[in-house]
């Protein structure tokens, strides 16, 4: 039967192609259960241990509801037009997905941004998007008049607080005028929402993501790991929320500041996941990590949990091991994305347990991250840095075979198709072709004969050695088993007769002096890594067919600001090449002769390499 135009299947703009028109849906259905819960901030900041309850305040659905249709009148009474862009500075709350779910209802379009974002970063995101207004919490509205394209914006709003700060009005006093807003009537590809990569290959990327592709990636993610009727949910992804709210769940913020991680970070997440009533969480690998450590060190088992879901960088066996031994009764869902893409594919801590015992599987190069998920269209290309032009030949000149990397390339619904204002971005990063647009993910892996992909590194991380190339991913599982190794990475340097040279590089687990060290061939001149330890790296290696140039020895191994769990290798290749004579801007300026501006940079809520 054919539907009128008016349905939510047509390309006319219609409240229903609007992403939050499901709320007031689910405010009718569950109207006094919880829908998002946070940890109080007075209270958190008296934590004194495990022992010690973390308060939460909560939210129902009903009042969500209202307090978001409130905050759209708000919003109309400060000036905001549909179509208007508007930055959110606001860290992980309550506040938070009032005003971006405000703005969606109102038919603006929320410009997110992360709360590890630096004040440059700000400023260049800003520049780009040219909003109207400015959301911020106390702090950020404290430095927001320090950053030029942010200072003389119309409209200021500052959260978790009644003090207007700056010249910006509370979030709190715009509910309280008691206006509420219709849901603005959108067309299906109407920008809802920009995220920004964190710009680890080059400037930031502004991912525009449509209310279909909302839509389309919370449908996505629900075919992949639904959630069961009264879950009740810890995602550490602010993106991710937002597929819980879409699912009707309860969720509950992590009492930790997600971008400046600390040693009491795992404390606080196990005593939030053993208080039996979050049921699933979502954490990064490196949160993850640290959580089912502290679990084993303490004799502690999380009972309650079902699922914990994790992606953002790779998951390894010894991962999964631990895992096990801390949630015995809980599966392990290892998603792989992107901040494009999300999620591309799907694999279960029990499958890669499973899969590594298969005969030859030792044999294997990089991290299986399972099938493509369903509704995606997928495929491996030759690995290049420069761009992918189709000619005559179409994929044909482009597509590599079973068992050979290839960079990972994907196209469907839940991916998105261009860049906010950045056609640059998408001529380097999107291929059209037909009526697909494929998105370059800037992972470089190889399908197996079940159609498995193994990923083995990023591109733009990739090592062009002579003839060869060489993927840090193996390498660094390789450099982890190593007794005396805290961190480790494994990366190119610029090299005049070989292109690059490989460079093992480790953190040493006891007291590390002396460094940054290097053991390189031939070459005494640097203080030398400690023998025995250079001998059994370079052998190690060297027994899965690396080659390495040069081993160091590092204090610190720079992470992404992100996750906290994939190296940073520019700013470490930057150190490094400081560390061998070169000046600054000298080791700035190789570095970044060396870094790939093709592909995607950056994962998102649930990224491999690259909401």
């Amino acid at each position: 039967m054919t539907q009128p135009t008016s349905q939510a299947n047509s390309n006319e703009a219609s409240p229903q192609h609007n992403v939050v028109s499901a709320l007031p849906e689910m405010a009718q259905s569950q109207g006094d259960n919880i829908a998002l819960s946070e940890a109080v901030p007075e209270i958190l900041a008296k934590w004194t241990g495990p022992e010690s309850p973390i308060d939460m305040r909560s939210i129902t659905w009903g009042e969500l509801d209202n307090k978001v249709a409130l905050a759209a009148g708000g919003f109309r009474r400060l000036g905001l037009e549909p179509g208007d862009r508007v930055v959110i500075f606001v860290p992980m709350s309550i506040d938070l997905y009032i005003s971006m779910l405000g703005l969606f209802r109102m038919g603006a379009i929320a410009v997110f941004l992360d709360s590890f974002a630096r004040q440059h970063q700000l400023g260049q995101c800003a520049s780009l998007v040219e909003p109207k207004a400015f959301i911020g919490n106390e702090l950020a509205q404290t430095f927001r008049p320090a950053i030029p394209e942010l200072a003389n914006l119309t409209v200021q709003v500052v959260t978790g607080t009644t003090e207007a700060i700056n010249d910006s009005t509370p979030l709190e006093t715009m509910v309280s005028w008691g206006e509420q807003e219709p849901i603005a009537p959108v067309e299906p590809e109407a920008t809802a929402l920009v995220t920004f990569t964190t710009g680890s290959s080059g400037v930031p990327k502004g991912a525009n993501r449509t209310h279909r592709f909302l839509r389309a990636q919370h449908e996505a993610l629900n075919v992949e790991i639904p959630y069961r009727d009264g879950d009740s949910d810890l995602p550490a992804f602010p993106i991710f929320l937002l597929n819980n709210l879409a699912a009707g769940i309860t969720t509950v913020m992590p009492a930790i500041d997600l971008a400046i991680p600390n040693e009491q970070d795992p404390v606080k997440l196990v005593s939030q996941l053993k208080s039996g009533t979050t049921t699933s969480a979502t954490l990064s690998p490196a949160m993850l990590g640290r959580v089912s450590r502290y679990c084993i060190d303490n004799e502690i088992r999380l009972e309650s949990l079902w699922r914990m879901v994790t992606g953002g960088a790779p998951v390894g066996p010894d991962m999964v091991r631990d895992f096990n031994r801390a949630v015995p009764n809980a599966e392990l869902a290892i998603l792989y994305g992107s901040t494009e893409a999300e999620p591309i594919c799907y694999i279960t801590g029990s499958q890669m347990m499973e899969w590594i015992d298969e005969p030859g599987s030792a044999q294997r190069q990089g991290v299986c991250v399972g099938r493509f998920a369903q509704g995606l269209h997928a495929r491996l290309v030759t690995v290049t840095k420069g761009r992918i032009e189709l000619r005559d030949g179409g994929w044909e000149d482009w597509d590599v075979g079973v068992g050979e990397p290839g960079e990972v390339l994907v196209a469907g619904n839940h991916v998105c198709r261009d860049y906010f204002r950045n056609p640059e971005a998408v001529a380097r990063n999107k291929i059209s072709d037909g009526p697909l647009v494929w998105h370059r993910t800037g992972d470089v892996g190889y399908r197996d004969d079940q159609d498995r992909l193994w990923l083995v590194g990023r591109v733009h991380n990739a090592i062009s050695r002579g003839d060869g190339w060489f993927f840090p991913v193996e390498a660094e599982q390789v450099l982890a088993r190593m007794s005396f190794a805290g961190q480790t990475a494994f990366l190119g340097l610029p090299d005049a007769d070989l292109g690059e040279r490989t460079a093992a590089v480790y953190v040493p687990s006891g007291d590390a002096a002396n460094l940054p060290a290097r053991d390189a061939a031939g070459d005494t001149s640097l203080p030398a890594c400690p023998a025995s330890e250079a001998a059994e790296i370079r052998s190690a290696l060297e027994a899965r067919s690396f080659i390495v140039d040069e081993v160091w020895a590092v204090e610190k191994i720079p992470m992404d600001p992100r996750h906290h769990s994939k190296v940073d290798y520019d700013a470490l290749r930057r150190h490094m090449l400081q560390a061998s004579g070169m000046s600054e801007e000298e080791a700035a300026q190789a570095s970044a002769a060396m870094r790939n501006e093709e592909g995607g940079d950056d994962p998102g809520a649930a990224g491999f390499g690259a909401a």
